[in-house]
């Protein structure tokens, strides 16, 4: 498996490709534009994250539509006067079909992700998205990138001065692209050089 294809509910797309054992090929595809950019792996740190993240605005509406409903049904329990009881009633059902539509949608927005940062800057440069049932398929890429990441080197002798060379390139050519934005690569850049700054590479 040297592809892999990740195309979520909204139709935002992820493509990545490998391709010549040492280089990989992003493609995103969202609703606030588009990534295309190719990468040398040696860039990259091997040590992968893994990302789970949750959009707790839906749940906290749900949480706030099912007390509205219990409300709605403890008032209607005990009250017997001429048609408030519809009006509760009425409340009550909007209020818990409310509740199972934002819960819905809590489930829908869970992220799954493993993030690839660069070695020196540490910025999060490749993600491998995934649904819950193509945890398999999505943890065996990132492996496979894992082993292609420590082959390149190795097979190319490059050395921390090499490594660091070919990232600071590879970020300036995205923020260049307008693939990585100028407030992001000057980030990047001010990372690098407080840690490797000894390298002489600041331009």
């Amino acid at each position: 498996m040297t592809s892999y294809q990740f195309i979520n509910r909204l139709k935002a797309e992820t493509r990545l490709e490998l391709f010549d054992k040492y280089y990989l090929s992003v493609s995103e595809k969202k609703l606030n534009g588009t990534r295309d950019f190719k990468l040398e792996l040696a860039i990259l740190n091997p040590e992968v994250r893994h990302v789970k993240s949750f959009s707790f605005q839906w749940l906290a509406a749900a949480g706030t539509s099912v007390v509205a409903a219990l409300i709605s049904f403890i008032i209607l329990s005990g009250d017997s006067s001429e048609g408030t009881p519809w009006l509760l009633l009425g409340t009550a059902v909007a209020a818990s079909l409310l509740g199972v539509l934002f819960t819905t949608l809590f489930i829908m927005s869970i992220k799954r992700k493993w993030v690839l940062e660069t070695r020196a800057a540490h910025h999060p440069l490749v993600e491998v998205p995934y649904h819950k049932k193509d945890t398999k398929q999505a943890k065996q890429f990132v492996e496979l990138l894992q082993g292609a990441i420590e082959i390149n080197i190795a097979e190319k002798g490059y050395n921390n001065e090499h490594l660091f060379a070919g990232e600071m390139r590879m970020l300036r050519r995205l923020a260049k692209n307008r693939i990585l934005s100028t407030s992001n690569y000057d980030r990047a850049k001010k990372q690098m050089l407080e840690k490797n700054g000894h390298m002489g590479l600041a331009s």
